[in-house]
């Protein structure tokens, strides 16, 4: 039975996994800051990460980016900023760098002061060896 449980759990894991996408999860800190984890689903070997959310009354200022893209592997050319109300991440492997491997991979975090709405992902793309864009969906769950 045993065997059967663990079957069934790869099984259903192998579905969930299936497919690329950038995932913005969050909640709000009690000084009344929101952390954000960006995370990448992949199942092929990812060289470039592009994201842009809407982080309504978010300014730079009010916004802690140190650990954004902490999670990628060094090699990784990156910048992440906030502009006009919007968290920007832009990242590709330099040359020489690992690829991000197939699996659950963690970006960075971002600490934001003053959002005042809904984060929503307008863009989310991720690129292949060559540049190519990978069909990618995103989603956002912040409490």
């Amino acid at each position: 039975m045993k065997s059967l449980a663990f079957c069934v759990g790869l099984l259903v894991s192998g579905v969930v996994l299936a497919g690329n996408s950038i995932i913005v999860t969050g909640a709000s800190n009690k000084d009344g800051s929101s952390a954000l984890a960006l995370d990448v689903v992949a199942d092929v070997e990812v060289h470039a990460v592009s994201l842009i959310a809407k982080v309504p009354g978010v300014s730079d200022k009010s916004a802690e980016l140190g650990a954004c893209t902490a999670g990628l592997p060094k090699g990784w050319q990156a910048t992440c900023a906030v502009v006009a109300g919007e968290l920007r991440v832009g990242a590709f492997a330099g040359p020489g760098a690992a690829p991000l491997k197939p699996g659950i991979l963690s970006i960075g975090s971002v600490k934001l002061k003053g959002l005042s709405g809904d984060v929503a992902v307008t863009e989310a793309a991720l690129g292949n060896h060559v540049g190519d864009p990978l069909n990618v969906t995103s989603s956002v769950d912040v409490k």
